[in-house]
């Protein structure tokens, strides 16, 4: 395996990992971002695209309070959490096919 391949995939493993890691208990609404002193996220956002722009962050290694998810309902955030986590996964399979595939050759 090349040096790249594994750089690759240890990488991916540490998003993987990073937005893996939040429990999904619906009562529990501790687990909600604190809103930042200053939010940087646009104020002119749709609830479709509050929850992408978290997503990116939140799959980009934001921790629990980035600003772009300071707004979100705990359903939205777990949405958010979720898509990320999917994100991850996702990447996580196409280096390993990738990684399958060089060493087939």
């Amino acid at each position: 395996m090349s040096r790249r391949t594994t750089a690759a995939l240890l990488a991916a493993a540490a998003c993987l990992a990073l937005a893996g890691c939040s429990s999904s208990d619906d009562d529990d609404t501790s687990t909600k971002p604190t809103p930042a002193a200053t939010s940087s996220a646009p104020e002119q956002l749709s609830a479709e695209e509050q929850i992408k722009a978290c997503t990116d962050a939140i799959a980009d290694g934001a921790d629990s309070n980035a600003p772009e998810c300071a707004d979100l309902s705990p359903d939205d955030y777990l949405d958010a959490m979720q898509d990320a986590n999917q994100q991850g996964r996702d990447e996580l399979q196409d280096l390993i096919d990738e990684a399958s595939a060089d060493a087939n050759q």
